[in-house]
């Protein structure tokens, strides 16, 4: 996931961040997209942990998937956001899959069928620190609220 998202902090840094901007074209997906992916079918087996990207912010969040397919979910630094988020003070979120970016819209279709899938993983998640299914917990929570994630405990 870092290189991704080296790429694309050096396509478009936070200077250039505008409602047209970020992520750069090239790198945003739609979500339709991910039905060649098998999306449908991702089943997360295990959370790798979370990590801090250098980009002013960004936390990625880790998981893989039952047939082994690997996915982020991003909690976006604020120089990701649209003008209308940063008015609202609204969390952005993205799921990074393949390359590409995700939008996760608030009350969208999409942030139901994230929210499901990380909901249903969490009975069989295990770890500590980094890897502990709190962090999961706290992800969907931030997620449904959209409340600014500054500090992941763990």
């Amino acid at each position: 996931m870092k290189p991704i998202l080296a790429a694309l902090l050096l396509l478009a840094g936070p200077a250039a961040a505008t409602d047209h901007a970020l992520p750069p074209p090239l790198l945003r997906g739609e979500w339709n997209e991910l039905a060649d992916h098998g999306y449908g079918s991702w089943h997360i087996a295990t959370f790798h942990g979370w990590g801090e990207a250098f980009d002013g912010g960004s936390r990625v969040f880790h998981f893989e998937a039952k047939k082994g397919i690997r996915f982020d979910i991003i909690a976006a630094s604020t120089a990701y956001w649209t003008a209308d988020d940063k008015e609202r003070g609204r969390q952005v979120f993205y799921l990074s899959h393949d390359k590409r970016f995700y939008r996760i819209e608030p009350g969208s279709k999409e942030e139901e069928s994230v929210l499901q899938k990380l909901e249903d993983a969490l009975p069989d998640l295990k770890g500590q620190g980094k890897n502990d299914p709190q962090l999961v917990k706290e992800l969907i929570a931030s997620i449904r609220t959209r409340k600014v994630v500054v500090k992941v405990n763990g």
